[in-house]
């Protein structure tokens, strides 16, 4: 092994002081660039994440209000159409009451006016006051009258 003198061994302390002083300063540095480099990770991590739930929640917003105008309109246009048919409804019962009350009306008339052998006696001579053989594509004039009743009307 090699000897040293006094003057290098002095120099060799030193610089064994310095070195010694150095890295640790070194480690320290280092770890302190890695900290920096991985909090500036994590703050871009951060702020995509930010923007990742920013925009989920703004499309959720999005889908909700499109959903409830969608919703209403849908209502709306179920109401509308409620209302129609309601009316529609409302309108054909009022229709099938009148033709009940007019047909019952008009059958009892009818069958009144026939069942009277004066008004068919009456109806029978206008007719043939009435009827113009030149006119008439026949001058043939026919009434049929029913088998029961025909003693009654000559």
């Amino acid at each position: 092994m090699k000897q040293f003198n006094s003057n290098q061994q002095k120099n060799l302390s030193q610089y064994g002081k310095q070195a010694s002083g150095t890295y640790p300063k070194l480690y320290t540095t280092g770890i302190e660039k890695a900290k920096n480099e991985a909090d500036q990770i994590i703050a871009e991590a951060q702020k995509k994440a930010d923007k990742i739930i920013a925009d989920a929640n703004a499309e959720a917003v999005s889908i909700i209000n499109n959903t409830k105008k969608e919703s209403t309109e849908l209502q709306l246009k179920i109401e509308s159409e409620l209302k129609l048919s309601s009316k529609q409804v409302i309108s054909s019962i009022k229709n099938q009451i009148t033709n009940l009350v007019t047909q019952d009306l008009i059958l009892n008339d009818i069958d009144k006016s026939l069942s009277d052998k004066d008004f068919i006696k009456t109806i029978i001579e206008l007719m043939v006051k009435k009827w113009q053989p030149d006119d008439a594509e026949s001058t043939d004039l026919q009434i049929i009258l029913p088998r029961q009743g025909k003693r009654e009307f000559q």
